[in-house]
This record gives structure tokens, C-alpha cells and sequence, in this order.
């Protein structure tokens, strides 16, 4: 069985859902990947019974294959606010179940960069145990949480706020180090683009690690170039190619045709085309999904063979997570944060077979190490080219009490930051005091977090 693939559906009302799911399914897709934001069936961090009735006898109608996107400002790291978030991610899982979802899409936590940086580790420790609260909840409705990586906006260029999801690299030790069966990831292909032409990433090589523990795939197009050029009106990010554009496939330049092969996907992955399905033509419509069909069915799945693997060994001493530190010279830090007696190993094994191995074992010596080792030709030791720098590091920086802290290291460029704007016009925006204005399928919504 091949991926089934699907047509991101942000409405507000029951009339626009019938005819947008309807629309999809008979363009071809598999299903539908709803927004529950707008969508009207959580307030207030409770299901709104009446109104979801509704909804499910419109999904009932239609019978689509149903993937959901949590809402977008759900942070596990918010303490201020943590009951209300903790209200709304129990509600948000429900409101998965109930609408038949098998995948909930949820992005990683969004965070000022002066806290980011002074208390990466505790943030991060407190993402984790949300995302296991989701995660044990999730398997009673037998849903998978799908942790999605993030993409370079005007935010992190502006030194404003951060978000450890901007690395693949990150999404991979967070998702491995909660450890639970129903938590993967979503593998946004665009938003990985974009942060790889910025960082000056190998794009493949920085997916590869991460597709083993994707459960689903988000695809649209852009040019690989943030939002550079603040006060540019709706729509006019596309005009002069800048930013999470969320076009058609095929617009843009994202290699997927070179991409999605060299991946060591999973089988019967999910995909959500997120391109804006009521601004554009069933023409353009139905190109997009003939060329995700093209592209998934020539996608490496995982077999019995185990061509690829991605595993972490937690000792007894705690957990890991990534990150990555981003100067002023360009360059980037991939780190392991552990508990207070942690240690990290980080290294990826590219043999003559091709296959690929990410594993992280702890270890009772205390010791870290980060490598990459390359077959018959010779090892590297753990680097990264990047921009025109072309510097790299891969480090771990220890703390007083011995355990493992990573900072990011804010330059002229600022802090780490990624959002997704979903819909034609992308993330078309007039800035004021820092917050963007994204144009979102129909709606305009300020907020430096999009989906």
C-alpha cells in the first residue's frame, strides 16, 4: 500500500467543509488534513459537542481518509499558562479521535529567545513530558502524534523568538527521546528547504536521519528564501519569492523529484498537500497531486532489509535532546542536552550498503561524541558546511552541575524561529511590533507562529 495522500482543508463553516472535502476527493485524493482552528470544535480547551456532531456527519457523508493539524500556539514550554495548554492538548487529541483522524499534526514549542537560551534544557525536559501526556492519550484513540519540523521566518532573522524545531536534527532527538510508540514526526519539506538554503545544509542529509521516525509528510513549494523583506502586502511574498509561500508543486524549486527517493521513509506514510486548495484551479489542484503520487511511489520504504535506522539507547542517567546554537558567523551546533549525569554519543554511519544508522547511546563513562563516518573512504568528524562561512560545529557545552546545555548564540541575524503559513498567498505580511500577518487560506491572522 503506497501513501495516502491528502489536501489540507482550513474552513469555517459547514458549507465551505462539504464542498472543500467533496472537492478534494473528487480531484482524487485519499482524504483531507483538517485545521482544527478554525474549524469550531474546540473552545475554550473543551470539544464543542454540538458543533462536532456536525462536522462528523459532514465527514460521515464524504468518508475521506482524515488527518488533523493541532492548533498552532500550543506550547509545552508556556509555564505561565501550562493548565490551559494541558487543557487544550487533551481536548485537541479528542477533537482528532472523534473526527476520525489518524495523525495529529503538532508543531514543537514556541519560545522568546532570551529564555530559550537561558533555560534551554528545563524547556525542553518540560516539551517532552507534554508531548508524553499527548502521546499516552493519543494511543487510547489509537492516534499518532506527528511532531513537525519548522522553518526560517522573519522572527528568528529578527533575533525575537526561537524555536528548536528549525533543526530536523532536533525534531529526531525529541521525538526519540519521549520513546513512546504513538509520538513520530511530520516531515515538512518545504520548511527543511528553506532552513537548509539558510544554513547552508545538505538537505537530504539532514532529512535522512529524521524519515525513519516520520509518520507523515507536508508538501509545498517555495524558493528556499525566508521572509527577508518585512511590509510586503498579502500575496506579495510569492511576487518577490520570500518566505513559507505554500504553493502548488512544481512552482517553486523544492528538488523533491531527487528528495523524496533518497529518504528511508516508512511505509504507508500520510501527506498533506498544504496549497491552498480553495484559491486555486482543480487544473493546478490536480497537478499537485499527480506529482505527489509520482514522488511517493518512488520513495524508499523501510523493509525488513533495514536499510536505514534511527534508534536511541537511553541508560538509566536520563535523556537527550538536540539543538542547534546559530551565530553571528553563520554557523551551526548540533547538540545533545541530557540529565544531570547524562552523556550523548550522536553519530551516523553511511556504509557501503548505503544504509543509514542515527543511534545516541549513554553510557556510564560520561563521555560524548559526535561523529560521521563514510564508508571505505575515510571518517569526518561531524561537520557541516555552511553559508559562506563554511563553518561548522558539533559540540556539547557542560554546565556546573556536569550536565549538558546547548545556547543559541544570537548574531546579526538574530534567534532561531520557524512558522508555516498554509494557503495560496502564504505568508503575505505587514509587520507590527514583530508580529506577522499571515494570509491564511481566506483569513488573516496576526501572529509570529503560523501553521
Amino acid at each position: 500500500m503506497g501513501a495516502r495522500i491528502g489536501f489540507t482543508v482550513q474552513q469555517s463553516t459547514l458549507q465551505g467543509l462539504d464542498r472543500q472535502v467533496g472537492r478534494a476527493l473528487a480531484l482524487g485524493a485519499d482524504g483531507v488534513e483538517l485545521s482544527l482552528t478554525p474549524l469550531g470544535v474546540v473552545i475554550g480547551g473543551r470539544l464543542n459537542t454540538g458543533h462536532l456532531a456536525r462536522v462528523q456527519r459532514i465527514l460521515h457523508s464524504h468518508r475521506p481518509a482524515v488527518t488533523v493539524h493541532s492548533v498552532l500556539s500550543l506550547s509545552f514550554m508556556d509555564r505561565t499558562h501550562a493548565e490551559r495548554h494541558q487543557r487544550v492538548a487533551d481536548a485537541v487529541v479528542d477533537a482528532c479521535a472523534a473526527l476520525g483522524g489518524t495523525v495529529l499534526v503538532v508543531h514543537p514549542s514556541w519560545v522568546d529567545t532570551p529564555s530559550f537560551t537561558a533555560e534551554r534544557d528545563a524547556l525542553m525536559a518540560r516539551e517532552r513530558d507534554g508531548l508524553h501526556r499527548m502521546a499516552e492519550r493519543a494511543a487510547a484513540h489509537g492516534v499518532t502524534i506527528a511532531l513537525e519540523n519548522m522553518p526560517v521566518i522573519q522572527e528568528y532573522l529578527n533575533g525575537t523568538d526561537t524555536n528548536h524545531g528549525l533543526d530536523p536534527l532536533s525534531i529526531a532527538a525529541q521525538v526519540e527521546a519521549v520513546n513512546h510508540p504513538s509520538l513520530r514526526a511530520t516531515i515538512d519539506v518545504s520548511h527543511a528547504h528553506i532552513g537548509a538554503r539558510h544554513f547552508g545544509w545538505d538537505l537530504t542529509e539532514r532529512l535522512r536521519p529524521l524519515a525513519p521516525l516520520a509518520t507523515h509528510l507536508h508538501l509545498h513549494d517555495s524558493l528556499g528564501v525566508p521572509l527577508c523583506m518585512p511590509g510586503l502586502f498579502p500575496g506579495e511574498d510569492r511576487v518577490f519569492g520570500v518566505g513559507d509561500l505554500h504553493m502548488p508543486l512544481g512552482w517553486g524549486d523544492v528538488p523533491f523529484p531527487s528528495l523524496l527517493p533518497a529518504l528511508p521513509l516508512p511505509e504507508n506514510y500520510t501527506v498533506a498537500l498544504e496549497i491552498g486548495l480553495d484559491r486555486i484551479d482543480d487544473d493546478v489542484a490536480a497537478e499537485s497531486l499527480a506529482l505527489a503520487r509520482a514522488w511517493s511511489s518512488a520513495t524508499t520504504a523501510l523493509g525488513s532489509s533495514g536499510t536505514t535506522s534511527a534508534t536511541t539507547a537511553f541508560g538509566s542517567s536520563g535523556t537527550t535532546s538536540a539543538t542547534t546554537a546559530f551565530g553571528s558567523s553563520g554557523t551551526t551546533s548540533a547538540t545533545t542536552a541530557l540529565g544531570s549525569s547524562g552523556t550523548a554519543s550522536a553519530t551516523t554511519a553511511l556504509g557501503s550498503s548505503g544504509t543509514t544508522s542515527a543511534t545516541t547511546a549513554f553510557g556510564s563513562s560520561g563521555t560524548t561524541s559526535a561523529t560521521t563516518a563514510f564508508g571505505s573512504s575515510g571518517t569526518t568528524s561531524a561537520t557541516t558546511a555552511l553559508g559562506s562561512s563554511g563553518t561548522a560545529s558539533a559540540t556539547t557545552a557542560l554546565g556546573s552541575s556536569s550536565t549538558t546545555s546547548a545556547t543559541t548564540a544570537l548574531g546579526a541575524s538574530g534567534s532561531t524561529a520557524g512558522a508555516e503559513a498554509e494557503g495560496a498567498t502564504g505568508a503575505g505580511v505587514r509587520t507590527s511590533r514583530g508580529e506577522a500577518t499571515i494570509a491564511v487560506v481566506g483569513r488573516t491572522t496576526s501572529s509570529p507562529r503560523s501553521s
